[in-house]
């Protein structure tokens, strides 16, 4: 019997090492749904994800947000953080190269509900500015700042 508690005992001590591992190489597909907050009423958007880790804990990718009649490509960089086994908090910074351009800096946790899949709540700011003309001589220029809240499902394999 002891030596049962003490094959339980390793393999809890060994589990953050085997499980929900963001590691070189990996690759990310998934996608989220945001619920935003701006000037004038509220967006919802969907964002299919693609992502690399090139080094342990740092993501490169890109995503394409669509909502409000918007689609914008939008590369991003990701920094992870072991939290905890099965969860890891993570900071993210994207920019959108369509009119109007799209700046966001936002924070959020994956937690593993498997292995290769993880639940990904994310708080974000974004920051996006237009212009719009009136006759040949005459512009508005506008800046906008949006608070969102986000849920995704992440595959990693």
């Amino acid at each position: 019997m002891n030596k049962i508690y003490k094959l339980i005992f390793i393999i809890i001590l060994f589990s953050n090492y085997t499980f929900g591992q963001i590691e070189k190489g990996k690759m990310l597909i998934g996608g989220s749904l945001d619920f935003a907050s701006q000037e004038g009423g509220s967006i919802t958007t969907f964002s299919p994800t693609f992502g690399y880790l090139f080094t342990d804990n740092i993501m490169g990718g890109v995503s394409l947000n669509t909502g409000d009649g918007n689609t914008q490509f939008t590369p991003f960089v990701r920094y992870y953080k072991p939290i905890k086994e099965r969860i890891f908090g993570f900071g993210t910074v994207s920019y959108g190269f369509s009119s109007p351009g799209l700046f966001t800096i936002g924070a959020g946790i994956n937690y593993f509900i498997t292995d290769n899949v993880s639940l990904e709540p994310i708080l974000s700011f974004s920051h996006f500015g237009t212009s719009e003309s009136y006759g040949s001589n005459t512009s508005v220029s506008r800046s906008y700042n949006t608070i969102s809240l986000g849920m995704g499902i992440q595959f990693f394999f």
